[in-house]
Formats: structure tokens, sequence, C-alpha cells
């Protein structure tokens, strides 16, 4: 993804900032309790890198700063995930756990379907045309649930 994004922002002559080779982006005071997000100190550290990528191309920019702030104890990043993240994590389980469960299901039945055909001495990458398969054909992704059919689709050698 990296390296798209690298080839659109040349072709196009945009400028990127490359958050990888700023020293602190893996340092864990500098992102939020969700460890998915900056903080405060983060987002300071990422506006005042933009802040030198567009000075040094001509632009006119003022100082970035920011007020100091304390970190969060563990206390209280303990009382944020309970108040603020477990609920939000339970309302994405209905998002979420629909689409886990289908890529559970389609890997596991990848994984029956070897055994079944190790254990019977089949060959392990046998084509369509030689044995019955199932077809998994996603019906429609709808208030964000997505559907899936699983129908049984005879192999034409068998039907010939």
């Amino acid at each position: 993804m990296n390296h798209i994004i690298d080839d659109v922002s040349q072709l196009l002559g945009a400028k990127c900032l490359d958050v990888r080779k700023i020293d602190l982006t893996y340092d864990q005071r500098i992102w939020h309790i969700d460890r998915m997000h900056p903080n405060r100190t983060g987002y300071h550290m990422l506006a005042t890198h933009f802040a030198k990528l567009l000075h040094g191309q001509g632009h006119d920019v003022r100082d970035v700063t920011a007020p100091l702030v304390r970190p969060r104890s563990r206390k209280e990043n303990v009382q944020w995930m309970l108040r603020m993240g477990l609920p939000w994590f339970l309302k994405r389980c209905k998002d979420l756990f629909p689409g886990v469960g289908y890529l559970l299901v389609l890997e596991t039945s990848k994984d029956v379907v070897r055994a079944v055909r190790k254990r019977r001495g089949l060959p392990q990458h046998a084509g369509r045309s030689e044995h019955r398969f199932t077809h998994l054909n996603i019906a429609a992704e709808h208030r964000g649930r997505v559907e899936a059919n699983a129908t049984e689709i005879p192999s034409p050698v068998a039907a010939a």
C-alpha cells in the first residue's frame, strides 16, 4: 500500500509525509490508549512534521504549538477503555463479526476439504472437473451484513 501511495503522489506531484521515517512513530507515548490513533502529543508531532514539509515547499506556515499535557495514568486509561473503548467495540461487533465469521467458515472449509482429500488419498490440487465443490455466492451486502448462500454445484464430469 505504501508503494502505491508513493507512486500516486509522485505521479501527481503531491508531497507525502512518510511517518515511518519519523523517529518517535513507534513510541507508545505518542499513541492513544486505543493504539489506533495518536494522542495529543502524537498529533502535535504530526502537525510539526507537516508544517516543515509545507514550509519546505515554499508555503507560509506559522509555528505549530500545542499546550503541554500530562500523560494519562494507567487508571485513567482503564477508565477510558471501559467507558469508551468497550462500548465502541461491542457496537462494532455487529459490523465486524459477520465478516470475521465468513472468513473463518471459508478458511475452515478449505482445511476440511484438504483433510478429507488427504484421508481419501485424493490429489490435493484437483480441478473443479474432478469433484463436486461448494460455491459461496455472496448475495448482497445489506445494512452492514453480508449474506452468503452456500450452494452445492455438481461437477460437469459427474453430470456426464
